[in-house]
């Protein structure tokens, strides 16, 4: 019996330390599945978190998208509505989508009324079935039936994929501008019209004037020619009476006879440079190239071996020019005669000659230091018979600065003078510029 108590209180030893153990091994396997959960409810919290946080920033960028799209389809409706050109959508089967106010008021339509038409209706029959896109210039018509003119620009709006949504077409009126260009054209032909009739009526005005200024050169040159030979013969017969019958005539009748042969000589020197004047018009211009200094040279000697001057002539540089040698040569004597003449009167006379150029122009001047004038009575300087001093200071017939602008327009150029009274006067002309001679000079 005890042998059995015994055992069996092995047993029940036995049994206790297997509960024991399998206690301790539960325990065990609850503390790892706790643990595992912790760490499994650390993942899913995480797991939460950042899918929260990807669905946030999703539904962000959503929104930045919405209110971007809603941004751009509100500047695209004001742009729409308040441009001041007309914009239409057109649909790839050419029916009027929609139209912008400035578009309806163009046309005189409601939007409604245009979304019921194609674009065809709204051209004109002539050009009905002309649908061609981005034509620069064509015609529209209104809903009162009138025809506008308008410039058109036309763009295809495509989707994301690539696909025609619609056409864009952007509209602005040319009917004011059309109208004004053809009244620019009506105007030009008129005047293009007005310019050949008056072009024509200057040519005969100029064909009448050219033959008239003939007419009186040739009536000039034949009354000037024709008078010498009286005067020769009042010149020679008063001559004669005071050569052989000057021992019978009183004082009186010499007197009127000198007085007879002066005033015959000045009669015969006008009638001279009457012709010289007429010559100076009738002469052609034959151009040559032309030593400046040469000739002024020439012409100082040839004056100082007729009437020795008493002026200091000074030259300064003098260039060459391409002109009518016989021509030129009468300006410089006429304007270095004239300088001598009218500072001879001066105790210390100088005359300065000289020449620049300036620009397209060689410009050449003869300056004294005399009697000059008043510039207020300059205008009359180069006209025929035209005199600032009277003959009994200065002798002379008032032509010799007529020749000059007569010769010196002959050749293009100009002819001017500055001057004071008591100081003085420089005369100018100007001869166009040859390249070639300035630049070998």
């Amino acid at each position: 019996m005890d042998d059995i108590w015994r055992i069996t209180g092995d047993v029940q030893e036995q049994e206790i330390q297997v509960l024991l153990q399998r206690s301790k091994l539960a325990e065990a396997r609850v503390n790892r599945w706790r643990e595992l959960g912790t760490v499994g409810s650390f993942v899913l919290v995480a797991l939460l978190v950042v899918t929260t946080i990807a669905i946030e920033r999703d539904t962000r960028k959503r929104r930045q998208a919405e209110e971007a799209l809603r941004d751009s389809e509100e500047q695209f409706r004001q742009v729409f509505d308040e441009s001041p050109s007309g914009i239409l959508l057109i649909e790839e089967d050419l029916r009027i989508r929609r139209a912008n106010p400035a578009f309806c008021r163009l046309l005189g339509y409601d939007n409604s009324e245009l979304r019921q038409l194609t674009l065809p209706a709204i051209l004109p029959q002539d050009s009905a079935s002309d649908v061609t896109r981005s034509r620069v210039d064509q015609r529209y018509r209104t809903k009162s039936g009138e025809a506008v003119w308008v410039n058109v620009n036309e763009t295809v709006i495509r989707n994301s994929q690539g696909g025609v949504m619609y056409n864009l077409a952007l509209v602005e009126d040319r009917t004011a501008r059309r109208k004004a260009d053809q009244e620019i054209l009506a105007m030009k032909g008129s005047l293009e019209r007005s310019v050949e009739q008056r072009t024509a009526e200057l040519a005969e005005t100029n064909r009448r004037l050219e033959s008239s200024n003939k007419e009186l050169e040739s009536f000039s040159y034949s009354i000037s020619h024709d008078l010498q030979a009286p005067l020769r013969i009042l010149n020679g017969h008063s001559a004669i009476l005071l050569e052989d019958y000057g021992n019978s005539l009183d004082d009186e009748a010499k007197r009127l006879l000198g007085s007879l042969q002066r005033n015959t000589r000045k009669m015969n020197d006008l009638i001279k440079d009457l012709l010289k004047f007429s010559k100076s018009g009738r002469q052609e211009v034959e151009k040559s190239e032309i030593d400046t200094v040469k000739l002024v040279n020439t012409i100082i000697l040839e004056l100082e071996t007729s009437t020795p001057p008493k002026a200091t002539i000074i030259l300064s540089p003098l260039l060459p020019v391409y002109a009518d040698y016989s021509l030129v040569t009468q300006v410089w004597i006429n304007l270095i005669s004239n300088a001598i003449k009218y500072s001879a009167k001066n105790e210390n006379p100088k005359i300065e000659i000289g020449s620049i150029q300036y620009e397209n122009e060689i410009v050449h001047y003869v300056k004294d230091n005399g009697a000059g004038f008043d510039m207020k009575y300059a205008n009359k300087l180069f006209g025929v018979f035209q005199r600032l001093h009277t003959a009994t200071e200065f002798e002379g017939s008032g032509v010799g600065l007529a020749i000059v602008k007569r010769i010196i327009s002959k050749h293009g150029g100009r002819v001017w003078a500055e001057s004071k009274p008591n100081e003085g006067a420089t005369f100018y002309f100007s001869l166009p510029v040859c390249e070639s001679l300035v630049l070998s000079s």
